[in-house]
């Protein structure tokens, strides 16, 4: 065969193996609580360094697509610590999110005082233009 048709051949091959590795793969999973193992709904599910995003339904349920480059899922959930998956050859992924610890209520009660009321005021310069015959 000619040194020329190899080259081809090879580029050709090459070329496919590399849109093969870009080709999206769907990841899937649950998220649950980590202490009462029930399923949490809203989680953030983010690929980390992206802006593709994804998030848990009802059931604590996830569908996301990554690509070869994905490393990291991020997991997050107001009331529970972050946690940051590596992605693997896995397409199925089970999550346990942990309560973050939260402080005493009596400091809680002093940082979250709200007024009990806000009054707001705008002002605007109006001009008036009147129109000669």
């Amino acid at each position: 065969m000619n040194k020329g048709k190899i080259f081809l051949l090879l580029a050709i091959f090459s070329i496919s193996q590399a849109g093969a590795q870009m080709k999206p793969r769907n990841l899937s999973g649950v998220v649950k609580s980590a202490e009462e193992l029930t399923p949490l709904e809203g989680v953030t599910v983010i690929i980390k360094g992206t802006k593709r995003i994804s998030g848990s339904q009802p059931d604590g349920a996830f569908y996301i697509d990554v690509t070869i480059e994905d490393s990291v899922l991020i997991f997050s959930l107001n009331g529970f610590q972050q946690k940051e998956i590596r992605i693997t050859n896995a397409n199925d992924y089970n999550v346990l999110l942990k309560k973050r610890e939260t402080e005493e209520p009596e400091k809680l009660e002093e940082t979250k005082k709200i007024p009990d009321r806000i009054f707001s005021a705008s002002y605007q310069k109006r001009s008036k233009v009147y129109a000669h015959k």
